[in-house]
């Protein structure tokens, strides 16, 4: 068996388990949907521009530390000697994230309120969310690095079991529990708290059933600088923060730009959905990410560039079929958050642009990524959201909720064309996205009938639930077809 077809087996096994992951994932637009049910858009609104801001912070203090957990131990990993190396990093990467995490506690109770007061007519409830959740930073720190660092084992299991299950169903139930005692923003922030430190707990458990205690305590204390791994991770750190303002900043500038909390909450459960659907890549990526850096190794690029269009092909379709039905419901999904999102849901539409780049060409982020880029990720990340905020700053006065959503498009372009351009130039990884044809001529077609089809009943639920139904089936049976052609044309006797 060659090290492509090895691979391709091992990926299909991993992402098997990561799409046991994503049925638990939907418990975070159920999430979305009850919680703003019962505490109501405001203070909904209030919570995820928090949470926008919380997520921006662990970018920048964890994010590169997560990645080179996963790189180093794939690196390392069966390797002779290599166990004490794949520690050293693990424990660089675990107490230098915590820490920083931790030094940002302060940073919530005296700096944030200077910041907030002058921007946000609802700073004093922002304020308190941002400090309850900066208390659960070291814990999501610890979880996140000790959980990533088994896919570098090309163990799937427990990010999908953290990441789809427990993370999303804790959730969920602590803010269900709060809402008795503070039904506002500080209670689902407490909720988020809670549940991250329950799951820092929970991951030191995976990792001693994993690696075991002894090894990793000795690399900690003392902690010795590990300077390959800050070399990776410190400039991944601030290219992923800059990557998460990028997904986030439309939902601050638009609070920043006076708009009430309601108008918010209508727009950020939008960009919740849409960012639902890049589950689909991350299924894959998981999956994906650790062989890269063999391949890499044995310098064997067209195994590479195959692997990764075999994944992209796939991706394809799955996000395809997905932002269709997005695209066919997207006022009865924003309803069903909330009665009161019944407003022009063009920005929904725009957005829907991002996942679709995101699943199709995302992998060539990852490949510079795993090959050890972080400084050029962050050069490309830096010009998008110069870009962003720039367009973010001309488009919201004029144009509103459409426009922010389509400066987010408009950078998201820009950085796509600059990943695929060098992963293609410099890495020498050259992906064919001739295959990539198919998968849209299909999708093309299908759209089509299906809008002839809806154009025929009336403008009813009903009639837009089955027109979503033939989309799925139409796509759906393309994909089957080009898999059966795809076997038949590599099969011997084809």
């Amino acid at each position: 068996m060659t090290n492509l077809q090895s691979a391709q087996r091992e990926l299909r096994r991993g992402v098997l388990v990561n799409l046991l992951g994503l049925l638990g994932k939907l418990a975070a637009p159920l999430f979305l949907i009850a919680m703003t049910r019962l505490y109501g858009p405001d203070a909904m609104g209030i919570f995820l521009t928090a949470l926008v801001l919380v997520e921006m912070s662990a970018a920048f203090l964890t994010a590169g530390f997560q990645d080179g957990a996963l790189l180093f131990v794939a690196r390392h990993h069966g390797e002779e000697g290599g166990r004490e190396r794949l520690l050293q990093a693990v424990a660089n990467a675990l107490g230098w994230s915590v820490l920083v995490c931790a030094a940002l506690i302060p940073a919530a109770f005296l700096v944030v309120p200077c910041w907030t007061g002058s921007r946000f007519d609802y700073a004093p409830e922002l304020d308190q969310a941002l400090q309850v959740m900066a208390l659960g930073l070291p814990f999501f720190a610890a979880e996140r690095v000790l959980i990533t660092a088994t896919q570098g084992l090309r163990i799937m299991t427990w990010e999908a079991l953290f990441a789809g299950g427990l993370r999303p169903t804790l959730l969920v139930a602590a803010a269900l529990g709060l809402w008795w005692w503070q039904p506002s923003a500080l209670g689902l922030a407490t909720a988020w708290t809670g549940a991250n430190v329950l799951l820092g707990v929970l991951a030191l458990g995976v990792w001693r059933r994993c690696f075991g205690f002894e090894g990793l305590r000795d690399a900690l204390w003392p902690l010795r600088w590990n300077v390959p791994l800050l070399r990776f991770a410190l400039p991944q750190n601030v290219n992923m923060a800059v990557s998460q303002f990028m997904t986030g900043v439309d939902v601050v500038m638009l609070g920043a730009a006076g708009l009430p909390a309601g108008a918010i909450a209508f727009y950020a459960a939008g960009s919740q959905i849409v960012r639902n659907l890049r589950v689909i890549k991350v299924t894959y990526a998981q999956a994906w990410n650790p062989h890269v850096p063999g391949f890499l190794r044995r310098e064997d690029r067209s195994g590479l560039a195959s692997l990764t269009a075999d994944t992209m092909r796939a991706l394809t379709w799955w996000v395809l079929a997905a932002v269709g039905v997005v695209a066919l419901l997207r006022d009865d999904l924003l309803r069903i958050v909330h009665p009161t999102f019944a407003g022009d849901t063009t920005f929904l539409l725009a957005l829907l642009a991002l996942p679709w780049l995101v699943c199709v060409f995302g992998l060539h982020q990852n490949l510079l990524t795993m090959s050890g880029r972080s400084a050029l990720n962050l050069v490309n990340h830096l010009l998008a959201v110069l870009l962003n905020v720039g367009l973010n700053l001309w488009w919201i006065p004029k144009f509103g909720l459409v426009g922010a959503a389509l400066a987010s498009v408009c950078a998201t372009v820009v950085l796509t064309a600059l990943q695929v351009v060098q992963a293609r130039a410099w890495l020498g990884v050259r992906v064919p996205l001739a295959p990539l044809a198919l998968p849209h001529a299909a999708a093309l077609g299908a759209w089509c009938m299906v809008s002839v089809v809806g154009s025929l009943g009336a403008d009813t639920l009903l009639n837009r639930l089955a027109c979503a139904a033939l989309w799925l089936g139409l796509v759906g049976g393309a994909w089957w077809m080009a898999v059966r052609l795809d076997k038949r044309r590599l099969s011997p006797a084809g």
